[in-house]
Order: C-alpha cells, then structure tokens, then sequence
C-alpha cells in the first residue's frame, strides 16, 4: 500500500540533486489534490490526459435493506467520485 508520506518521500529522493526539500514537496501534493477537489466541485469533472478522469456524481435516494436486521431503510442522497482510466494507462496495465 503507498500513502501520501511515501509518494511525497519519493518525488524528493528523485528531485534530490535540485535541492527540493519535503515540505516544499508535501506543500505542492496538498496544492495538486485540493486543485483536484476545487475542480470536481465547480466542474464536476478533472481529467489528467493518459491517466484518466473524475466525476462527481449525484446519486439519487433509494431503499435499501439492513443486513442485520432485513429492514428496509431509506439511503439519503450523497455525492459520489467515479473514476474512468484513459485509454493509455488501460494499455500499460495489461
């Protein structure tokens, strides 16, 4: 599993000779994903070409059913992220 703290650690190991610094790094991941965010609110969508793109979505309220009990319950509506692999990355995948 990778996490932020390993992500920001490897793009400073790789920029190491130019002198970046971490919180420099970690300052930029935060910038990129609010941007990300910032976007799929406003837009509703944020595409990253050969990588693929975002889309906040509505789902609608529906009737669902409690395992535990087998009751039936009313799931409210939220927003949900979908996400849709651009062409390139399906074929480097493979």
């Amino acid at each position: 599993m990778s996490s932020k703290s390993e992500y920001v650690e490897k793009i400073c190991q790789d920029n190491r000779p130019r002198g970046v610094s971490k919180q420099v790094v970690h300052r930029i991941v935060e910038d990129t994903f609010d941007f990300i965010l910032e976007s799929l609110l406003k837009d509703k969508k944020f595409t990253y070409a050969g990588f693929g793109s975002f889309r906040l979505k509505d789902r609608k309220s529906k009737i669902g059913t409690n395992p535990n009990t087998g009751e039936k319950i009313v799931i409210a509506p939220r927003k949900a992220i979908s996400f849709t692999v651009s062409g390139k990355l399906k074929k480097t995948l493979r």
